[in-house]
């Protein structure tokens, strides 16, 4: 048996249902005005993003401001360590940090790290 990941599930799966639909029962899956092949569909960008937009979701208006406080400032070896809470979309507060040289002055290059839990919610 092999073991597919979750991607290569989904990407086998949606090669399968394109490979189903034909200029019959396109229409189905596209509505009325169904293309005669997904092949032919031309690539548009700002319609690809909203479609995409589309399918994440309820999510926050994006030019509503992020809200940051500032919960604690830490000395360390070398750097500072802020403690911040984050509002991205007016329900949930986003814990994170941020680490910067202590005698900084001016722009600086910036890492940003996501934290990924893969699912494990008991580690974070």
């Amino acid at each position: 048996m092999t073991n597919w990941t979750r991607r290569e599930t989904l990407g086998m799966m949606g090669a399968a249902l394109l490979a189903e639909v034909s200029s019959v029962n396109a229409s189905i899956f596209f509505g009325p005005e169904a293309p005669e092949s997904p092949r032919r569909i031309e690539y548009d960008p700002e319609a690809r993003r909203k479609q995409l937009y589309d399918l994440m979701g309820d999510l926050p208006d994006r030019e509503r401001p992020i809200q940051v406080r500032k919960l604690d400032e830490t000395e360390r070896d070398g750097y500072l360590l802020e403690t911040l809470e984050l509002d991205l979309n007016g329900i949930e507060m986003v814990p994170a940090y941020f680490s910067k040289p202590k005698n900084a002055d001016g722009p600086l290059p910036t890492i940003l790290f996501n934290h990924s839990h893969g699912g494990g919610y008991d580690i974070g």
